[in-house]
């Protein structure tokens, strides 16, 4: 139950992260310039700009990527997961699985929310949030795969 009610959290959170970067960027689109940062280098430096109304797509890709994972989610029968799972562990395996792909699409979202940002404002990414961003996807993936694994074999 508690699980259930963790992927609902979730759930809501990824939408209004989808919300807010479309309420964003409408708010915000009269005081935008015409030309907006559209891509960042791996230093988070602007290295491309284009119009503002390309920055459109980035809350569409939003909505892409939650309803792709929402489907996936939906149907853990196309997950390739990497261990043997049997059929009475399955459960508890594809609810944990469910768990982490739930929080990898809140930080995705997150993370398309604040590029977002950034290009309404004309502004490089932090350094200190690519440092965050990332360790963080792989530290998720780890942990709940290593959960998922552990009830796997009953432990």
């Amino acid at each position: 139950m508690k699980q259930l009610n963790e992927n609902k959290l979730l759930k809501i959170l990824s939408l209004c992260t989808v919300i807010f970067s479309f309420a964003v960027l409408l708010l915000n689109w009269s005081q935008m310039p015409t030309q907006v940062p559209m891509h960042y280098n791996a230093a988070g430096e602007i290295d491309r700009f284009g119009s503002k109304w390309e920055l459109l797509m980035v809350p569409i890709m939003e909505i892409v990527i939650y309803l792709l994972l929402q489907l996936s989610i939906n149907h853990p029968n196309f997950w390739n997961i990497p261990f043997e799972v049997s059929e009475e562990k399955k459960p508890q395996v594809y609810a944990c699985m469910a768990l982490m792909l739930e929080k990898l699409r809140l930080i995705c979202l997150c993370w398309f929310a604040y590029m977002t940002l950034c290009s309404i404002h004309g502004q490089n990414i932090s350094i200190f949030s690519l440092m965050i961003f990332f360790p963080l996807l792989i530290l998720i993936l780890v942990i709940d795969m290593r959960r998922a694994y552990r009830k796997a074999k009953g432990r």
